[in-house]
């Protein structure tokens, strides 16, 4: 057998986990560049930023001269999962093969090691669909894909070359017809035919690279972590030993929630994404897109960006904070107000700004911008970057203040975008109580900023602007018939009563007297929102509510976990430790 390389030990990990597959439960190994995303049945596809190179990825195992497939998904048993790589196990009366997937840090690719363990000959098939396009809204044409013997991988690719992937191994061998001048209808496949006495103390490398940009280095990057498994993971270990090690760790009596909490790190740090043309950012959140065009909420979203730094200020992520809230300054907008989110695909293949309507659709974002600002600033001291981004962070507050078109002091929606809800009847509003509580928690930033940079004369504006602005909020938003904080405020001034978890952010604050406080919490912690997997996003009794609505029913964990912080802020200690 050629192309095969010494296997290696992989390292012990403190925070490894082990379990039986749940073949449809998704699992992920990322990269800045590179996300393979799939199932635990062994199904993956692959995103090299910003495009997606194939899907329905699957093994599937020939023994000796049988051609009656036993499918990976079929037989995968185990799953071992640390932040440097996940492997899962295929067994079968007749062989063991344990897939090993790494996905090094800033590499445009990915590795799947192969260890086989078999009582006979046999063949390992591999099976994919070929895609190649870049993130949605764009989309390109004319792919094509031919198998390249030198290389002994699939060259997926366009007519102008700047979109490739590469998918193989250098112990395959090619399976498929691959029409001229088109991808084919049907899965593509290669497979490896194993000698189990020579397979024996090796590792047999599947490879995958591509993305947008110059194929050669691609190619390079294929031949590379073909080559050389063993020193990628070790550089994998070396990264995620480091940020498990120089970021706040936790010690509880709950092994789970310390286990959890260094889980959450790694799951942070895997939203940084690197796009060859528009730099580094955080986007949202990643899952499968299977035969869509966006992984999860794979794009950058700026709001995300800003509502996430609190938690990886808080552990310590300092140098990815800075970085990120860097990301977010460079599309703001000449008039102040910071974008809401921007596509992968955005400038290089789609006029993002110009010709889509979601870039600044946002009115939270632009008043999170400030509370993320002042937040870093409070916990790392670094005066040098609120200076640098000092004209930033005054354009921001002037366009706050802008939207502020009745002069009680608050943002509002219908002048300054959407904020809680993104459809439906309860947008028609004035100011829901979400963008007022970031506004206000935001007042409080600018306030602690312009003392620092000796602005004393906005410091005392900034003061006088809070003090009008939470007063406000006490009193415009609290229901005294019902005693709970409205949603929101409608256009002519009367409020919109629903029973909502999104005053949670004020609540968080510390924004509502402490008797409003305690009886909002306690409504919220009735079976009206809360479950027993999270905090719906509308009460269960309200007219508009539909369980698996976005908006209107469905439970969200960031809204959870905004909920839970003001329950063991205001000692409901219980509640709390449920919601975490």
């Amino acid at each position: 057998m050629k192309g095969l390389v010494e296997d290696f030990k992989l390292e012990p990990n403190p925070i490894r986990v082990e379990r039986l597959v749940q073949p449809f439960t998704p699992f992920d190994k990322v990269g800045r560049r590179f996300a393979v995303l799939g199932f635990e049945g062994g199904t993956f596809e692959a995103w090299g930023y910003p495009v997606k190179i194939l899907r329905n990825f699957e093994f599937s195992f020939l023994l000796g001269t049988s051609t009656d497939k036993i499918h990976g998904d079929k037989t995968a048993r185990r799953i071992s999962a640390t932040p440097e790589a996940t492997m899962i196990t295929f067994t079968h009366q007749s062989f063991v093969v344990r897939a090993i997937f790494v996905t090094p840090i800033d590499e445009p690719g990915a590795i799947i090691m192969l260890d086989v363990d078999s009582m006979m000959p046999m063949t390992v098939v591999m099976g994919f669909l070929s895609v190649l396009q870049p993130m949605w809204p764009a989309g390109i044409g004319g792919q094509y894909a031919y198998w390249d013997d030198n290389l002994k991988a699939y060259r997926i690719s366009e007519p102008t070359e700047k979109n490739v992937g590469y998918v193989g191994s250098p112990a395959a061998s090619e399976l498929s017809y691959t029409p001229a001048h088109m991808l084919s209808d049907v899965g593509m496949e290669f497979k490896i035919e194993v000698d189990p006495q020579e397979a024996r103390g090796k590792f047999i490398p599947i490879v995958l690279a591509g993305g947008y940009g110059d194929p050669e280095e691609y190619k390079t990057t294929y031949d590379r972590l073909a080559n050389d498994p063993e020193s990628f993971y070790l550089e994998n270990v070396a990264y995620y030993r480091d940020l498990r090690e120089s970021t706040l760790q936790v010690t509880t009596p709950v092994k789970k929630i310390n286990l959890a909490f260094e889980w959450a790190k790694v799951a942070y740090d895997n939203l940084v994404v690197t796009s060859p043309f528009l730099g580094t950012g955080m986007v949202a959140g990643l899952n499968i897109s299977g035969t869509g065009g966006r992984p999860g909420f794979g794009w950058y979203f700026s709001g995300d960006t800003f509502i996430n730094s609190l938690s990886l200020v808080s552990y310590g992520a300092y140098s990815t904070v800075k970085n990120a809230l860097k990301f977010t300054q460079k599309w703001q907008r000449e008039d102040g107000k910071m974008a809401h989110e921007l596509s992968q695909s955005a400038f290089t293949y789609i006029d993002w700004f110009e010709d889509y309507p979601y870039g600044y659709i946002h009115g939270d974002t632009t008043p999170w911008y400030l509370v993320a600002m002042g937040n870093y600033f409070k916990a790392t001291g670094d005066e040098e970057f609120i200076r640098e981004s000092w004209e930033s962070l005054m354009k921001a507050y002037q366009w706050c203040l802008s939207t502020d078109e009745n002069s009680d002091g608050l943002m509002e929606n219908r002048a300054a975008g959407l904020g809680a809800l993104e459809f439906g009847p309860l947008t028609d509003i004035l100011t829901d109580i979400y963008l007022a509580s970031i506004w206000v928690e935001g007042l409080e930033s600018m306030k602690f900023l312009a003392e620092i940079m000796g602005e004393d004369e906005l410091a005392e504006e900034c003061g006088n602007r809070y003090d009008k602005a939470i007063a406000a909020l006490n009193e415009r938003f609290w229901d005294k018939t019902r005693h709970h904080l409205a949603y929101a405020i409608d256009a002519k001034g009367k409020m919109v009563s629903e029973l909502t978890p999104w005053s949670a952010l004020g609540l968080m604050w510390h924004l509502f007297d402490v008797r409003k406080s305690r009886e909002m919490l306690t409504k919220i912690n009735s079976a009206k929102l809360t479950t027993d997997w999270g905090v719906r996003c509308l009460s269960k009794t309200s007219s508009y509510y539909q369980p698996l609505n976005y908006n209107y029913g469905a439970v969200w964990p960031f809204i959870t976990s905004f909920v839970s912080t003001a329950q063991f802020q205001h000692h409901f200690m219980d509640a709390g430790y449920v919601g975490l």
